[in-house]
Order: structure tokens, then C-alpha cells, then sequence
């Protein structure tokens, strides 16, 4: 909010677009509106200038915060992360590696298939230190109290796809379940607990 003393003026102005604009999306959307052409109500020429420069600010950290996944080969990555997730393959291959980055903190998954077919994720840093391993298994391989918990949540549906994610010395289960009209991820404890859920109608695995 303008402090009280700072004087406010109202002109119509026709206005036309802008060349100084960026070539980004955000930038692009706020140009076409512009050339409509429609007579607006605007403040002072220097509020609305300090306003522009703060939405074209947000516009390259939005796209920024989109794109924290990245493909990439393994011979693109650190030596020591590579070498880490080699020794995961154990037979089988690798069908894809990400670099992921979070928080300032870069990270590196790779998508293992084994010589029986079972996939696998593992999660590494740059030094190679193991963060997280997800492995794709059956029902009657996860802990009698998360199947019980599992089958209350499938009732009159079904489980596509059942996780076990290792991560920061815990473990968790994550199944895709398809129900009641409705498709969803339920995170659920070791001891049945659900501690998470994500919408995944319409959605790709």
C-alpha cells in the first residue's frame, strides 16, 4: 500500500504494447493483452512501472521452478554418482537418469530395470552417498498392517502399482490406487498409518 502522502493520479490511456518486454511465455501472454487495445484506468506512470518490474521478475523464477527435473546421461554426471548407480544394476539396466534439484540441492535418479524385470529407482548426490532406493513390489511383500490399510483404501477398486521407498532411514509404501471413480497415490507407514495423498486422476503414472 502507497503511503499517505504520496499523491495518485488517474488518466485513460490507450495503451500499446511493449517492445521491451522479454521473450517469455509470462511475457508474451501480458503483451497480446495489450494489444487489444482496451482503454484502462492506470495509476501514475512510475507506480505502474515499479508494478511491471515486479511481475517480469517472477516470470523467469516461475519457469525456473518448473524445470528442477532434468534428462541426462549417465556420462554427463559426476564420476562418483555414476559409479554408485552401476553398482545398483547388478545385471540388470538402467533406462533412464534425471538430475533433480531442490532447494539448492542437486540430486541424481536413475530408473533401474533387473535382469527378472522389476524396477527400481535409486536416488544419489554428486559424492555418490545413497539417498533414497523405491522398489516397485507386490501386495503380499509389503508388512501385514500396510496390506490390511491398503485394502480398506481398494475397497471396490484396485492397485495398480505398489512402492517401498527406503529414504533417510525410513520406510514407506506408496500405492497407486484406482477407485471409487477416482485414481490416487496413498503414502502409507510401515506400521498402516496413511501420512499422504495425491490426486492422480487423469494423470500419467
Amino acid at each position: 500500500m502507497l503511503p499517505p502522502n504520496v499523491p495518485i493520479t488517474f488518466r485513460r490511456y490507450d495503451l500499446t504494447p511493449l517492445e521491451i518486454l522479454p521473450a517469455t511465455p509470462g511475457a508474451s501472454a501480458l503483451r497480446h493483452f495489450l494489444h487489444q487495445k482496451q482503454p484502462i484506468i492506470i495509476m501514475k506512470h512510475h507506480v505502474i512501472a515499479a508494478l511491471l518490474a515486479a511481475a517480469l521478475i517472477t516470470i523467469p523464477v516461475a519457469l525456473q521452478a518448473e524445470d528442477k527435473e532434468k534428462p541426462v546421461k549417465l556420462s554427463e554426471i559426476p564420476a562418483a554418482a555414476a559409479t554408485a548407480i552401476e553398482k545398483r544394476v547388478a545385471g540388470g539396466q538402467i533406462v533412464k537418469v534425471e538430475r533433480d534439484e531442490e532447494d539448492g540441492k542437486v540430486s541424481y535418479e536413475a530408473r533401474i530395470k533387473s535382469a527378472a524385470g522389476k524396477i527400481s529407482e535409486v536416488t544419489v548426490d554428486a559424492t555418490g552417498k545413497l539417498l533414497a532406493v523405491e522398489d516397485v513390489i507386490g501386495l503380499s511383500e509389503a508388512p501385514a498392517a500396510v496390506r490390511t490399510a491398503i485394502e480398506k483404501e481398494t475397497t471396490g477398486g484396485k492397485v495398480e502399482k505398489l512402492e517401498r521407498v527406503k529414504e533417510g532411514g525410513k520406510t514407506t509404501y506408496e500405492a497407486l490406487i484406482s477407485a471409487r471413480g477416482k485414481r490416487e497415490e496413498v503414502v502409507f507407514s510401515d506400521t498402516g498409518k496413511v501420512t499422504g495423498r495425491e490426486n492422480k486422476t487423469g494423470k500419467k503414472d
